[in-house]
């Protein structure tokens, strides 16, 4: 470990950081019912249409088990944090919900639900994982929220039998947005509990 990283005054002051919640706490609670309403508002409406999700030719429920057992262990191996894997199963059913997804390109449609997912929630985020110091254009830091997985190890975990490469995935993140229209930031639970 470098002299740096055990330097202790590059860190995030905790002083700061409780002020900055509290601030923020103070701001938000004149507010809270309203910014509470549109987000339920918002979840509703970016509900998967499960009748629809019924119709796919291919993807039958036995399918759907077996991908998202499949994008769990992928999950656990590239280090995303739980709240990730479930936005990702939710960005995965409204996309099903919308397009057909073939067999041979489900594992490549979830996969990048998950590179979607992490994207949007993961990050360095200073305020929650205040350990993170910069070293090489990476971050250190005990939280796995840090941790935003790269292309080539979603193609090393799909395995060389689907043939997919890191066009396939970025072809694919660009089809899913479309389809979504781009709103992929919805609100989960953590927007109630945070906000108490």
């Amino acid at each position: 470990m470098s002299q740096r990283s055990k330097d202790n005054s590059n860190f995030y002051p905790k002083q700061l950081i409780e002020s900055e919640i509290t601030a923020h706490k103070y701001a938000i609670n004149e507010y809270q019912k309203d910014l509470s309403y549109n987000l339920f508002q918002m979840a509703n409406s970016l509900k998967p249409d499960i009748n629809l999700i019924k119709l796919q030719p291919e993807l039958n429920l036995k399918l759907r088990v077996v991908l998202l057992n499949f994008l769990f262990k992928i999950a656990i191996k590239i280090k995303v944090s739980t709240g990730i894997y479930y936005k990702a199963v939710k960005l995965f059913d409204r996309y099903c919900s919308k397009r057909i997804v073939l067999k041979s390109q489900a594992q490549l449609v979830i996969c990048t639900a998950l590179w979607i997912a992490a994207k949007v929630s993961g990050g360095c985020n200073h305020i929650i994982n205040s350990i993170n110091l910069p070293t090489g254009n990476r971050y250190i830091g005990p939280s796995k929220r840090a941790r935003i997985p790269k292309l080539i190890e979603f193609v090393q975990l799909c395995g060389p039998d689907c043939h997919y490469d890191t066009g396939m995935f970025i072809q694919m993140e660009r089809h899913i947005l479309t389809t979504l229209n781009w709103d992929v930031t919805e609100p989960s639970v953590y927007n109630w509990c945070f906000s108490l």
